[in-house]
């Protein structure tokens, strides 16, 4: 996808508070070379896209990311839901 990983500390605070993921498991999906990923159907002046991947120890994370000129943003990730590991086992 990108890079460069952005995650503002306002966020980074919420995946670890609401959804106890890390950012290091963030970058471990990141890495997943079999990550799935679709662009979201929103309108927004830079593209955001859907993604499931698996980290090292084999969770399955759902990650919403923005991609920006300077980096990949993440807005969100957690567990992901049956019908997201469905998409990632295609």
């Amino acid at each position: 996808m990108g890079t460069e990983i952005c995650i503002w500390p306002e966020v980074e605070e919420k995946l670890w508070l609401k959804h106890r993921v890390s950012v290091y498991e963030v970058e471990e999906a990141l890495a997943d070379p079999r990550i799935r990923t679709r662009r979201t159907k929103g309108k927004t002046a830079l593209p955001v896209y859907e993604a499931v991947a698996r980290t090292e120890a084999g969770r399955y994370l759902f990650l919403v990311v923005r991609i920006r000129p300077e980096c990949v943003e993440i807005i969100t990730a957690y567990d992901a839901e049956p019908k997201h590991r469905r998409f990632y086992n295609g």
